[in-house]
């Protein structure tokens, strides 16, 4: 897979949501949201990234760091 491909961030953000580890799901959008090239995958990369955003709030009110 090429590393120019905005997809294979998004699929590291899942992993990265998935373990909990919302910092690093947040790098990997970003860099998404910077490759992507396709308007069909915005909506895509928008919704994970709503999903990190919730994840980082409600892991902030456990951990309160």
């Amino acid at each position: 897979m090429k590393k120019n491909n905005p997809n294979l961030f998004l699929a590291k953000s899942v992993v990265d949501i998935y373990n909990l580890n919302p910092r690093n799901a947040e790098k990997n959008i970003q860099i998404a949201s910077k490759l992507n090239k396709e308007e069909n995958l915005t909506p895509t990369i928008n919704t994970i990234k709503l999903i990190t955003n919730i994840l980082n709030f409600k892991l902030g009110r456990l951990i309160k760091i």
